[in-house]
């Protein structure tokens, strides 16, 4: 009886350990999971501003922004639309497209001169959407995403107000 004992002593000594181990390392692989995952819905961009659309009177040629650094976030922002790596990304969705990258300019309003949006920083990001056809017109419902390399998407959603005549600059609250 006592070597049996023994054994299930040993046995399930050597198995403690291996759970405890196996806790520790589950544990440190959710806590890395856990960092990554708030990294990123804090990192990021958002609006400071209105969104507005720059028109031809009938239809939208271009979407403008002024975007900062998320609150809470303390990593920069690439907003150079030529990077090769780690850039931003704009892309569109409405019912008739899906356009996956849309050409955008950058305008520094408050910056240190490089392409980096940094905390305490305010860019205008203008883009083109004078190439979707359907065109963006009177009554249009869109989205825009503007992804940065990493962190939380800046997801707008809009419409295009109605009427046979757009005004040159359009408020889409």
């Amino acid at each position: 009886m006592i070597l049996i004992t023994s054994g299930f002593l040993v046995v399930g000594s050597a198995f403690g350990g291996v759970v405890l181990t196996t806790g520790l390392t589950s544990s440190g692989q959710v806590e890395r999971t856990l960092n990554d995952a708030l990294s990123r819905s804090v990192n990021g961009l958002e609006i400071r501003g209105p969104v507005v659309a720059i028109t031809d009177g009938q239809e939208a040629n271009a979407i403008s922004i002024d975007v900062a650094l998320a609150i809470g976030g303390d990593d920069g922002v690439n907003l150079d639309p030529l990077a090769p790596l780690d850039r931003t990304v704009v892309s569109f969705i409405d019912e008739a497209n899906a356009i996956r990258e849309l050409p955008y300019t950058v305008t520094w309003t408050v910056g240190d001169g490089d392409h980096l949006l940094e905390t305490g920083e305010l860019a205008a990001v203008l883009i083109d959407v004078s190439s979707i056809y359907p065109p963006l017109a009177s009554g249009r419902k869109f989205l825009i995403e503007v992804r940065p390399p990493s962190g939380a998407y800046l997801t707008i959603k809009r419409t295009m107000p109605g009427g046979a005549h757009l005004d040159t600059i359009v408020n889409l609250q």
